[in-house]
């Protein structure tokens, strides 16, 4: 099956891009089937649509997502799927979430993931896994979260290994008005363990911009939310991964 490790998940289910305990820096939904409970910091509903156009620097490897959420406080649901399609290799991603604020300062978050894969000439191959988050609120400023991908896995048809598990336990604190700050410990449960820094800053009131590193895999990226018309918001992401190279995001949502 073809993967990425950058968020422990295959291809389809989210694009490359690092995520956090706390997802209190997030900018962009590209990482949310990995963090399910920042959907319960979303007070409206949304709907995204993004690409990522190609990954190894092939074209044929693009790849296509689409997120909708439904917001009725304090539970949020949403589903995502992501396709890749190839004359030889096909890739489909399922995804359904929900979040809820169980009191003022916990939230919490459940993924359920199903993939199917096929390769010409191999048998398909099916893989379901489960992703769950919680975050916890020690003040206004300050977040402390635990986040654990492919937790659970279920494998069908010729999958001889699933997608690799990883626990992340984090901190995340608004240092100013503008500017947040993340820092993990994550422990990939079958290589070892890493740390993870992000920090984002809303420049201006239309415009937010996250910047993101990790030891394991050895990876860099940024994102940028450019908040077009009222509701309307465009979606960039840049990732570099130090053996997949350099991939590109492209999108946008909107919330009503």
């Amino acid at each position: 099956m073809l993967a990425t490790r950058t968020a422990a998940q295959t291809v389809v289910v989210n694009s490359p891009t690092i995520t956090t305990a706390t997802a209190q820096t997030a900018v962009v939904p590209f990482g949310v089937c990995t963090t399910p409970a920042a959907l319960a910091s979303e007070e409206h509903s949304l709907v995204a649509v993004w690409i990522v156009p190609s990954r190894l620097g092939v074209a044929q490897l693009r790849t296509s997502h689409a997120l909708v959420g439904y917001s009725t406080q304090p539970w949020t649901a949403a589903v995502s799927i992501g396709t890749l399609g190839t004359e030889r290799y096909t890739e489909l991603g399922l995804s359904s979430l929900v979040a809820t604020n169980l009191t003022e300062r916990l939230r919490v978050g459940v993924a359920l993931n199903y993939i199917f894969a096929r390769a010409y000439g191999f048998a398909a191959e099916n893989l379901v896994t489960v992703n769950a988050q919680m975050v916890f609120a020690l003040d206004s400023l300050t977040r402390i979260g635990i986040a654990g991908s492919n937790l659970l896995q279920y494998e069908r048809a010729g999958s001889t290994r699933g997608s690799m598990g990883q626990l992340s336990i984090g901190a995340g604190r608004q240092i100013l008005s503008s500017l947040w700050l993340d820092a993990d410990l994550t422990l990939p449960l079958r290589s070892s363990s890493g740390l993870v820094f992000a920090v984002r800053w809303d420049a201006i009131e239309l415009l937010s911009i996250r910047f993101a590193a990790a030891t394991i895999p050895k990876s860099a990226d940024v994102t940028v939310r450019l908040d077009a018309l009222d509701g309307a918001c465009i979606l960039l992401g840049l990732h570099y991964h130090a053996a997949l190279g350099m991939t590109s995001s492209l999108g946008v949502s909107y919330r009503w």
